[in-house]
């Protein structure tokens, strides 16, 4: 009697652990926003039987799936456990030295065409972050809202623009020495030192490194709702002695062939890529960012015995493949307030699909999804993958 009563309670314990188990497993959806173009206009008629999806090269089956218009449910189909929260997170960020009218008509088309009721935007200047909630978008008008964004992003860049003109025209005055120079090896080697420091204290200006964008992904992890982030970085250049001024120095009869490295001050490219694009791809897939890059031309003027180099190939390099690999737009345009509506654009369509995944454990490693469509050449944008927590 007493087995009989222990095999019994064994069978309604495993029931129950089964049961349970069921329920942690179907509680692990992994939702995937999707956008899907032909050439340049967005398609809308999709359907889940369209779609193959694949988490860690193993297919999954698409469980629903919701057609999404400027923050609307046009459509959807299957079953979701809980509707979508559509509202959206708009990160706008300015890396510049010179404010614009161009720069400033941004603002006013953020307030003018894109923001919805329940939307947040988080502008981030030279200076620091500056946050609105939806409840302070609600609070103040637009008008207000748009003038004392631009008073303070012309603040904040012209703050930059400041230091940045005044590493420029330390570097810019021992240019001018140098040629005078020649026949002192020692006055050289300072002057080249001296260079040398500035340069570090130009990249010290540049506050969107990989800490800090490990820190915004991490902000954004607390907020709901798709994150859309806009980097505008402006061109930034340095002076660097002529030609014929480095092949002076270099020939200078004092000056050793072993003390030439000091010149590599001058290279074209001294700047070094910080950041891990490869990593920032999987954070900022894990929180479902888009992130967009739009790279602002600047000209500079001739002067004599210098020419100017770009000092931010790096930067270029770095964010242009990381919006590429979240789906963003790279643009390099004179015209940014042009480039930032097309890059909006994608925030207003997407589809949201959701799946269960195979793989139930949450071990904290990231796991690829891959999205391909039946029977049909089209271009297909979605999240990389998430990390399972």
């Amino acid at each position: 009697m007493r087995k009989s009563f222990l095999f019994c309670f064994f069978i309604v314990l495993l029931s129950i652990i089964f049961v349970l188990r069921a329920e942690v497993l179907e509680s692990f959806k992994v939702d995937v926003p999707l956008r899907v173009y032909d050439k340049d206009k967005f398609v809308t008629g999709l359907t889940r039987n369209d779609l193959v999806v694949y988490e860690n090269s193993q297919e999954v089956k698409v469980e629903s799936l919701c057609l999404i218009k400027k923050a609307k449910i046009k459509r959807s189909e299957g079953v979701m456990e809980i509707p979508p929260f559509t509202s959206r997170n708009f990160i706008l960020i300015f890396q510049a030295t010179e404010y614009t009218s161009k720069i400033a008509d941004n603002i006013e088309f953020v307030f003018n065409q894109i923001l919805l009721p329940g939307d947040r935007l988080i502008l981030v200047t030279p200076e620091k972050p500056y946050h609105f909630s939806p409840q302070t978008l609600e609070k103040y008008t637009k008008d207000q809202l748009i003038d004392s964004i631009k008073k303070t992003l012309k603040r904040d860049i012209s703050m930059l623009g400041a230091s940045y003109e005044s590493i420029v025209k330390a570097m810019r005055r021992i240019i001018k020495f140098l040629p005078d120079e020649l026949g002192d090896k020692e006055n050289i080697k300072q002057y080249l030192i001296q260079y040398k420091q500035l340069l570090g204290d130009l990249n010290t200006l540049r506050k969107i490194n990989e800490p800090y964008l490990l820190e915004l992904s991490d902000a954004l992890k607390q907020v709901k709702g798709q994150s859309h982030i806009f980097l505008f970085y402006q061109q930034e250049f340095r002076p660097i002695p002529d030609y014929q001024t480095i092949n002076d120095l270099s020939r200078t009869q004092d000056y050793k062939l072993d003390d030439l490295a000091d010149l590599d001050v001058f290279e074209l490219d001294k700047s070094i890529e910080s950041i891990n694009v490869k990593k920032m791809q999987e954070v900022f897939a894990d929180v479902a960012v888009t992130f967009h890059f739009i790279y602002i031309k600047k000209s500079q003027g001739r002067l004599p015995r210098l020419i100017w180099i770009e000092h931010s190939v790096d930067m270029f390099n770095t964010f242009s493949k990381l919006a590429r690999e979240t789906g963003g737009i790279v643009e390099t345009t004179s015209k940014p307030d042009v480039a930032f509506q097309r890059g909006a654009g994608t925030a207003e369509n997407y589809y949201l699909i959701t799946y269960g995944s195979p793989n139930q454990t949450r071990d904290g490693s990231f796991r690829n999804i891959e999205i391909k469509l039946k029977d049909k050449a089209y271009k297909v944008i979605h999240r990389k993958g998430y990390f399972a927590k």
